[in-house]
């Protein structure tokens, strides 16, 4: 699929960049202008874009304008409206008046900053740019990250957790805080955490951060990651406090593929044995 992002932001131009990559070629434009030049430079080529993401508010020109001479372009070269352009609308501003003067500009769909990884690709899936997204016999796709000293330990849970979707891994606290903040801010947020009470920043202290990390940007309650610990500590001060700290579940060592498939069915997640 070939995409075009015109975005003022460059954060959020760098952020969709990164899930359109994925999916095809994908140009940017930071203003309306620019944005509208490889629009009709693409069109007249006979290579059309497949998705144009749009901002709204954008200096030099609004992008509903943007939008009204996209298909006034497409108009004028005969495109029929199965072929036209998907125009997903992408902006801070949600008010009625600006989303029904977005639709009656003829754009596809409308999603509010700000954006998350999930809802975007959904919102992909509803506009028919892509497939919708369908859960794998036998389970979902989880995007996980270890947290574990040990390397043994880190090796198999990270071999366990990659079958069952994607997984990053971190040898510490610190380094954990960090892939986890970062995933957080770019929108596409771990779906579960396997979190060993460590040395350095300890596991609890850790599960702390990424709680508070959480809140600031306004995610509470069932909305926040799954965190599992994972621990050779079974003592019942160690268990309470996690809980405390807002674990999901929590696991002692040694380890096993059937007793992680079993935690993981007891926190709500649908994995294959």
């Amino acid at each position: 699929m070939k995409s075009l992002i015109v975005e003022d932001d460059k954060t959020t131009r760098t952020i969709l960049r990164k899930w359109l990559d994925s999916l095809g070629g994908c140009e940017m434009a930071e203003d309306g202008l620019v944005g509208m030049d490889l629009f009709k430079k693409a069109l007249l080529s006979g290579q059309p874009f497949q998705l144009v993401c749009l901002d709204i508010s954008m200096h030099n020109m609004d992008g509903r304008d943007v939008l009204r001479t996209i298909r006034n372009l497409e108009e004028n070269q005969g495109v029929c409206a199965a072929e036209e352009v998907k125009v997903l609308m992408i902006t801070g501003n949600d008010d009625r008046a600006s989303i029904l003067e977005s639709f009656k500009a003829k754009c596809d769909g409308y999603l509010p900053k700000p954006l998350a990884k999930k809802s975007f690709m959904a919102k992909l899936a509803e506009i028919k740019v892509l497939e919708p997204k369908v859960e794998e016999e036998g389970g979902i796709r989880l995007n996980t990250l270890v947290i574990e000293d040990e390397k043994t330990t880190r090796l198999i849970l990270g071999k366990w957790m990659s079958s069952f979707g994607t997984c990053d891994v971190a040898s510490d606290g610190h380094e954990g805080v960090d892939a986890f903040r970062l995933a957080l801010k770019s929108g596409a947020p771990y779906d579960l955490i396997c979190l060993d009470i460590i040395p350095g920043m300890n596991g609890h202290q850790a599960l702390q951060e990424i709680r508070a990390l959480e809140a600031s940007m306004g995610v509470v309650g069932k909305e926040g990651v799954k965190v599992l610990m994972v621990t050779a500590n079974e003592d019942g001060a160690s268990v309470m406090k996690a809980f405390k700290a807002q674990c999901s579940g929590y696991m002692t060592k040694p380890l096993s593929r059937a007793k992680l498939v079993e935690q993981l069915k007891e926190m709500d997640f649908t994995v294959p044995e």
